[in-house]
């Protein structure tokens, strides 16, 4: 029998006009060329297996007529059976497969692994689908039907790495069948290979230490054998490019080495290369940002060094795009967004600037406030506002001559002139300086008494006092309560403190001297008060009684009425007396409480109260509207309480068109008070570039800022329409701005490919992650308490916190390699591993990971954890027998004990002080099978999860969203199909 025809006479890819991919090797007839017969029917049921390559095999049957047009012959569950020329369902013939000469022997394969199922719709021609096999770990498993219509590669054994990369921290990722891509891209746009697939029926390698049961772990919160079945585009020749005319910045993550491999015809999406944080985002790479460069500020969720040079660091102001257009309509083009996040209390140190009785210099007309943009002329005795083009006269007192170069003799001495951000005493005024007050509610109950918690309660206030007098106001007060109130005075000259007593239905302050004072100077009093709380209360409240907590709260606000400060109030019990009185039930109320108030559980300095912010823009630009869980009061913004990260986003729309060319300005003012009762002025300045081309303003667009906004819109939306219709606005705005960059900066690319703006690779996983975070899941099991605390987290944390709160970061740390945990050679940091992508496959059994989302820090043991991995952190041999509470004592007694332990603790000190958490912040320990254990799980995004779709499917499903946006052809809500959005 004649051999395969010559290569040039193999169809080619552009000859395809449908079906589905195929498997890149196949098992090949026993006879060289001839075909296998199919699988016999027996008697009894079931099938014969196919004859051995030494037992005589009988003609094959006829072929059979299929329903669709053309026969096809039925394949062996170990070989495809090239069929003859079909009818594609859209027009067009598939070209006949040429069969392999290489000889295979017949395997039978293993039962197929309890994964996820990838169905094809059903409107193809399709022969039926090989049996599944063993695949390696960390692989997504699909059952696909074989492609018609390619031709076969031969003499090839795919290479699988036996030892995983050391710098990616992840296994590469089999890729479901149906993606393709195109041969080597050119410079400039981003092609992701992969490496091909085992042949039809032979075993494939295990890689790294990933035991074979991973494939077989289902999803969290699904059954077994689970299949999804969407409307799937026909992507057999999708392949994802990056943009075109961008410099395509090298990523030593993408360039390490990869198995050498032929190419094929046939090229999927390598799953492992697909865009991800962990394979982008490079928390190594030490970055250093000077804020006066032309350059995107870098990720804010990495370790980076910024030098704060005439604008803001990012940390305190960050723009969605930093080259802005010319003009609305020309924005309006991009689809990009236009806003400006600012969180004016970041724990960063500025400094503090005093001009004495006549306060901060400003510009008489739009009242701006001086700052390193404005520039002086004639000779320095005017300067000329960049926001509103006036120029003004320099106050005597502030006068200083100019040098050639325009800058100011005593430019070093400025630091307004110098620095994008910088505070100001406010003008002094004539009105009494108003110290605000801390005033402690306190429950007190048989239950509090008897559970130790009245004796913690006080015991920690009292370090608090001790020990943060300097970060805390000077003066408190304290409440307690439990059918009645009760108000404390500690007058310095009392020898006992005093109590008075208000009946539930009267809110007054019934102590005017001697109820708020000063902790230092009353010491000994609240000290005793501390001591024996308790013996004050002998006969303490049962829990099924009326407790007054809503009047204790009313009467210390009337407290604060005029002074301002904080009310931290410590409850147990379900307020019953009225005022105030709360029954028990599932409502959905929260959504009404004043977000504008600081939200949080826990005390975060510095702080700022009475603070009222102004936003100036230079002319053509305006503020419409600000979101943040702000309050506005004539064209201000009043915030009762302010914290380190509160974040403050403000919606910038045009009102003339801005010169190309031209730089662009927006100032932040913020005037305040502090703990301590000063009046303080905050400023922080931005300058933005002003073009007219197109591709620069995807180039300089800022994905975390923009991923900020759209959790804001998310957040403001999802009380008013429900889940659903918020999942399908941010996906069909995320659609929006992909299709408008692929019609007006990548038109000349083939509609095959999905091209994704360079600065835009990490968009739809972050879009897909956020949906399927708690405000947003379409599940009952999701509490109206849990929706609701992450709304508001989601409308007013900063981008450094929102980033991992969508996509959390899993270290592991059962593998560190000898710079992991140790200061950086020559940058200021602690050198983490790299995070691994959030699927199952990448997390190891034999595994231990740090997992924190920008809030909470857990240490995540798997069943099989390494025993010298146990041993160095724990001192065990195994987790069975030892639960959660037990590890962390062992993890803390140890405290650095050995090298590793060492490195570990170093790599959690990083991730608190990178996340802005407190120092003293306590790391969760789980363990596999606990509740928090199927809470992790669950925050695997890139997996395939209850109301939503996989991380691939999605990728599938964008590219043709954004065909039927650039052809006018979709019939329908795709947004919708994309999550499988139900009601609420």
């Amino acid at each position: 029998m004649s051999g395969p025809p010559p290569p040039n006479s193999y169809p080619q890819q552009g000859q395809q006009q449908g079906g589905y991919p195929q498997y890149q090797q196949q098992q090949q007839p026993p006879f060289g060329g001839q075909q296998a017969p199919p699988m016999q029917q027996h008697p009894y049921g079931g099938q014969q297996a196919p004859p051995m390559t030494n037992q005589q095999v009988p003609p094959p049957p006829p072929m059979q007529q299929q329903p669709y047009g053309g026969q096809q012959a039925p394949p062996m569950t170990n070989q495809q059976v090239p069929p003859p020329m079909q009818q594609h369902p859209y027009g067009g013939q598939q070209q006949q497969q040429v069969p392999q000469t290489q000889m295979y022997q017949p395997q039978s394969p293993p039962p197929p692994p309890t994964t996820q199922v990838y169905q094809t719709p059903t409107n193809f021609n399709q022969v039926p689908p090989p049996t599944a096999q063993t695949q390696p770990p960390q692989t997504q498993i699909y059952n696909s039907p074989p492609q018609v219509g390619q031709p076969m590669q031969q003499g090839y054994q795919p290479v699988y790495p036996q030892q995983p990369q050391p710098t990616t921290g992840y296994q590469p990722i089999q890729p479901p069948t149906g993606f393709q891509q195109q041969q080597q891209q050119p410079f400039g746009q981003t092609g992701y290979n992969q490496a091909s697939p085992a042949p039809y029926g032979q075993p494939q390698q295990m890689q790294g230490n990933q035991q074979p049961y991973q494939q077989q772990q289902p999803q969290y919160g699904q059954p077994q054998q689970q299949q999804y079945q969407s409307q799937m585009p026909n992507i057999q020749n999708l392949s994802i490019g990056g943009n075109q005319g961008m410099p395509n910045l090298p990523n030593p993550m993408l360039q390490q080495q990869q198995p050498s491999v032929p190419q094929s015809s046939d090229n999927r999406i390598n799953v492992a290369q697909v865009p991800s944080p962990s394979s982008i985002v490079d928390p190594m790479k030490p970055y250093i940002f000077n804020t006066n460069s032309n350059e995107n500020p870098p990720p804010s969720s990495i370790q980076q060094v910024v030098i704060d040079q005439h604008v803001s660091i990012p940390q305190f102001m960050r723009s969605t795009i930093y080259t802005i257009p010319e003009s609305e309509d020309l924005l309006n083009t991009t689809q990009l967004p236009f806003a400006v996040h600012t969180t004016p209390l970041a724990n960063f140190e500025i400094p503090l600037i005093d001009h004495g009785v006549n306060g901060p210099i400003r510009c008489s007309r739009c009242l701006g406030y001086m700052n390193p943009h404005n520039t002086f002329v004639n000779g320095g005795k005017f300067f000329v506002c960049k926001l509103c083009d006036y120029e003004n006269d320099v106050p005597t007192e502030y006068f200083s001559a100019t040098l050639p170069n325009g800058l100011r003799t005593d430019y070093e001495q400025r630091p307004e002139l110098q620095r994008g951000s910088y505070e100001f005493v406010a003008k002094k005024t004539n009105d009494p300086v108003l110290v605000p007050a801390y005033i402690f509610v306190i429950e007190i109950s048989t239950f509090t008494i008897s559970n130790g918690i009245l004796i913690n309660i006080v015991e920690s206030l009292k370090k608090v006092l001790n020990e943060m007098y300097d970060k805390t106001p000077r003066r408190i007060g304290i409440i307690t309560y439990d059918s009645e109130v009760h108000f404390w005075s500690f007058k310095k000259n009392y020898n006992m403190p005093q109590m008075k007593v208000i009946t539930k239905n009267s809110v007054f302050v019934p102590i005017q001297d001697g109820f708020l004072v000063d902790y230092r100077e009353s010491k000994t009093l609240v000290d005793f008060f501390f001591d024996n709380i308790t013996n004050f209360f002998t006969k303490p409240l049962a829990p099924n009684r009326e407790f007054v907590f809503g009047s204790a709260v009313q009467s210390a606000s009337l407290a604060l009425e005029k002074c301002g400060g904080r009310v931290f109030a410590f409850s147990t019990n379900l307020p019953k007396g009225n005022p105030g009185a709360i029954p028990k039930r599932d409502a959905k109320i929260e959504k009404n409480l004043l977000p504008s108030t600081a939200f949080n559980s826990f005390y975060k300095p510095p702080y700022g109260l009475r603070a009222a912010i102004k936003i100036r823009c230079s002319r053509g630009l305006t503020v419409t509207n600000n979101y943040g869980n702000v309050t506005e009061e004539n064209g201000e913004i009043r915030i009762a309480g302010i914290t380190d990260d509160k974040c403050i986003t403000s919606l910038i729309k045009y009102d003339d068109k801005l010169k190309p060319k031209s730089k662009a300005y927006i100032q932040f003012a913020m005037m305040y008070t502090t703990i301590h009762g000063e009046n303080r002025i905050r400023i922080h300045n931005i300058r933005l570039n002003v073009d007219s081309i197109l591709p620069n303003f995807f180039k300089d667009a800022d994905l975390d800022s923009i991923v900020t906004l759209f959790a804001r819109y998310a957040a403001r939306d999802i009380i008013t329409t429900g889940p659903s219709q918020v999942r399908s606005q941010m996906v069909d705005k995320s659609l929006d701005l992909l299709a408008s960059y692929r019609k007006n900066c990548a038109a000349d690319k083939a509609h095959t490919q999905l091209i994704l703006p360079e600065c835009f690779k990490l968009l739809p996983i972050y879009i897909l992650s956020m949906m399927k975070t708690p405000p947003f899941r379409i599940s009952s099991d999701i509490s109206p308490d849990l929706r609701y605390f992450y709304m508001n987290l989601l409308a007013s944390l900063p981008p450094n916190k929102i980033i991992p709160l969508i996509y959390p970061r899993v270290y592991p740390i059962h593998n560190l390699q000898a710079e992991h945990g140790n200061p950086h050679p020559d940058k200021q940091h602690t050198v983490i591993p790299q995070f691994v992508r959030l699927s199952l496959e990448q997390i190891a059994q034999d595994g231990v990971y740090l997992f924190e989302d920008g809030r909470n820090i857990y240490c995540w043991v798997q069943q099989f954890a390494n025993q010298n991995v146990l041993r160095d952190l724990f001192s065990i041999d195994t987790t069975v027998g030892n639960n959660s509470a037990k590890i962390s004592k062992l993890f803390v007694s140890l405290n650095g004990a050995n090298p590793y332990h060492q490195k570990v603790e170093n790599i959690i000190a990083a991730i608190i002080r990178l996340r802005g958490m407190e120092p003293s912040k306590e790391v969760q320990f789980v363990v596999q099978n606990e509740f928090l254990d199927s809470t992790l799980r669950s925050q695997l995004f890139e997996d395939k999860s209850v109301d939503s779709v996989s991380y691939i499917d999605f990728l599938c499903q964008i590219h043709r969203q954004i065909q039927n946006k650039l052809s006018s052809s979709s019939l329908q809500r795709d947004s919708e199909i994309l999550l499988m959005a139900t009601t609420y």
